[in-house]
């Protein structure tokens, strides 16, 4: 979702050229402040730290330090995270998918066919003699059959 949004929606996809990207942030700035009243809109820049915005909240400043966790290094470092990651799980998935397939055709493929006893394969050769129903084992087959051990 944030990449058809903002990467390919308000950048259209073209976040990583410098120059488009602060000139599609500062034209943003401009439509902002356009539309909002002045009395409910703070331009602020995070290096003022909490005066100014615990100011415009009208709320006492916090005893902790400002946190400055969304440099400018840093954020292109989760960005980039972000798109490899966009790149990277889908091609995981399907590797996984591939191999999951690979492996169930070469177990299929490991097992040895289904073996036949000397019993099953003389049954098949037994021919029933004239007049007696098919697979029937009669006459001479039968005591073939039995001097096998198949009777």
């Amino acid at each position: 979702m944030i990449d058809t949004v903002v990467w390919q929606g308000t950048f259209n996809g073209r976040f990583e050229d410098r120059q488009y990207a602060i000139r599609t942030f500062q034209e943003w700035n401009r439509r902002v402040g356009e539309r909002i009243p002045a009395d409910r809109l703070l331009v602020y820049e995070v290096t003022e730290g909490w005066a100014p915005l615990c100011r415009f909240l009208d709320k006492p400043i916090p005893a902790t330090p400002f946190p400055h966790l969304n440099d400018g290094e840093s954020f292109r470092r989760r960005v980039r995270r972000m798109q490899a990651l966009s790149i990277a799980v889908p091609a995981f998935l399907t590797a996984v998918s591939v191999a999951a397939i690979a492996a169930t055709a070469a177990k299929r493929s490991a097992t040895p066919p289904r073996q036949h006893s000397t019993c099953d394969l003389q049954a098949d050769l037994i021919a029933p003699t004239a007049g007696a129903p098919a697979g029937s084992s009669t006459g001479d087959h039968a005591a073939t059959a039995e001097k096998a051990g198949c009777a």
